[in-house]
């Protein structure tokens, strides 16, 4: 069976590293292609691409209407005549009008308005959050496909006891606290330290984009530029290794499909909070393998940061359970079986 994995950009980020390991197992087991359409590439992430995947670049300008680079697409494909096409983009599939090949989407988030339904054999949601948004807003049916990580990569924090003088917190997602609320979480550090003004809290955001300049702002209102650290983009295998040292794991998001950190936060053994978006929501199965706060409450998220202070020393036993359920549902290994199930189905119905 050949299979090619096709997206507009291939830049760090959750998808596409998750990508990169969906890959990486499925090479074992049938011949895989990357097609990348656009020019922004991260190619340190290319690199950990297994080297028998070949990787196709059209290397379009974002944007550009360039017909000869879509014509060059056609081509690539039907030169490297794939059994099933997988796409990470709806609208791939308008430019794909000369390929006759089964095709397959997953929705990778919440509120994509899809243009191109018909064209896929099957339509993919990474969580159940995900298939019921499908559902609701535009009658699509679509087959549940958990993300997934290498748990074995995530290196394990070990059980502490006693109170903390330093508590460290960790964010990770991309600086765009519109969607990801990093605003939220520095306020709410912010009341945190004037409540429990002993205690060092300290904040690390790995990840960079368009809201740094604002939260570093926000930062110094809040007198916040000792305690609230901005560490830029790291390495999946820095961030796989470092989790564990700290005490606690944040998503704040005001709109979240999945949390692929919720799950890293859980498997490095630390314990998770999240806002009550529906996919972490999911995962955290409504608080029984970690913390919610009420989605967009300042408020809210800083008594779940003081509730998980004051209660830090009792729960190992969350901690363990957690781990537990994301080693059992969330390994990557299953995600990409799932997926090589379907395109077998598809081409053998």
């Amino acid at each position: 069976m050949k299979i090619l994995h096709i997206g507009y950009m291939f830049t760090v980020g959750g998808a596409e590293t998750m990508l990169v390991d969906i890959i990486n197992h499925q090479i074992r087991s049938a011949d895989i292609a990357l097609c990348i359409i656009n020019e922004k590439i991260s190619y340190p992430l290319l690199e950990k691409l297994d080297k028998r995947v070949e990787t196709i670049l059209i290397k379009r300008k974002e944007r550009s209407f360039n017909p000869f680079k879509f014509v060059q697409l056609n081509r690539e494909i039907n030169r490297y005549r794939p059994d099933i096409i997988h796409s990470h983009q709806d609208v791939i599939a308008k430019v794909l009008p000369l390929v006759s090949i089964p095709q397959i989407l997953t929705v990778h988030a919440l509120g994509i308005p899809l243009q191109c339904v018909d064209k896929y054999k099957t339509i993919c949601s990474i969580s159940n959050a995900v298939q019921n948004d499908l559902k609701t807003r535009m009658n699509i049916n679509s087959e549940v496909v958990y993300n997934g990580i290498d748990i074995q990569s995530v290196r394990k924090r070990e059980a502490r006891v006693g109170k903390q003088n330093i508590f460290r917190i960790l964010q990770i997602s991309r600086l765009m606290h519109e969607m990801k609320g990093h605003d939220i979480l520095v306020l709410a550090l912010q009341r945190l330290r004037k409540e429990i003004p002993d205690v060092d809290f300290q904040l690390d955001f790995i990840g960079t984009g368009p809201s740094e300049e604002y939260l570093r702002k926000l930062c110094t209102t809040c007198h916040l530029e000792n305690s609230v650290h901005f560490l830029g983009e790291k390495s999946r295998e820095y961030i796989y290794g470092s989790i564990a040292d700290y005490h606690l794991l944040v998503q704040p998001s005001r709109l979240e499909g999945f949390g692929l950190t919720v799950i890293e936060g859980m498997a490095a053994k630390i314990p998770v909070l999240s806002s009550s978006n529906d996919g972490p929501e999911e995962i955290l199965k409504s608080g029984e393998y970690g913390f919610l706060f009420k989605n967009g409450s300042v408020e809210d998220c800083y008594l779940q940061l003081k509730n998980i202070y004051d209660r830090y020393d009792s729960l190992q036993p969350m901690i363990e359970k957690g781990y537990d359920y994301v080693s059992e549902n969330f390994n990557i290994s299953q995600t990409a079986q799932t997926y090589l199930n379907i395109y077998k189905k598809i081409l053998n119905p």
